[in-house]
């Protein structure tokens, strides 16, 4: 087991991220599948909408006020390329250490927040090739 040293949760082996506030975890293993991802075979781009609400593609779970229910959508391109666009929320979201304000262009290995949260990039992989 792994302990976070920001919240001191008790994380399975192998987290990347902690499980009860999202930052990363010291010493943790780099998150896998991380990188450009590879692109998608035609039609439209996809929509990952991520959020505390059941009705999310990605549910963040837990007790995390600073996420809100519908925080942000992603939107992966037939090519790969992704950006995420914050929905208006009150904590925002982070890229990289910067705000957004609008669609911006992120990679797998890109650290993106919500509010205080560090969201684990990684869990776009399966939307990816879909």
């Amino acid at each position: 087991m792994a302990f976070c040293g920001a919240c001191g949760t008790q994380n399975p082996p192998g987290n990347s991220f902690c499980n009860g506030c999202g930052k990363p975890i010291a010493g943790a293993a780099p998150a896998p599948h991380v990188g450009a991802p590879a692109p998608r075979a035609g039609g439209a781009p996809r929509r990952v909408r991520i959020g505390r609400e059941a009705d999310n593609d990605i549910v963040i779970a837990g007790n995390q006020p600073q996420v809100s229910r519908h925080h942000v959508e992603v939107m992966i391109s037939p090519d790969g390329t992704m950006t995420i666009n914050d929905l208006g929320t009150g904590n925002g979201t982070k890229v990289d250490g910067r705000r957004i304000h609008g669609p911006t262009p992120f990679q797998l290995t890109s650290q993106v927040q919500f509010g205080s949260y560090y969201f684990n990039t990684a869990e776009l992989q399966r939307f990816v090739n879909m």
